[in-house]
């Protein structure tokens, strides 16, 4: 039970740490003006992710 509880504690800190950002190129196409403004502002960690594949994009 120790050994299930210490891997979902890791897995859970790595998802928290490490987020996915599944933002579409056509969602920023679509929402251009939106994204250009959050990215100006100033960021939050959950921002930053988005804005660095805006920027790619």
């Amino acid at each position: 039970m120790k050994k299930l509880t210490a891997l979902l504690t890791l897995l859970l800190m790595f998802s928290v740490v490490n987020p996915v950002y599944a933002i579409d190129n056509s969602e920023f196409s679509a929402n251009e003006a939106y994204y250009r403004e959050l990215c100006t502002n100033t960021l939050t960690s959950e921002d930053r992710g988005t804005c660095k594949q805006f920027q790619e994009y």
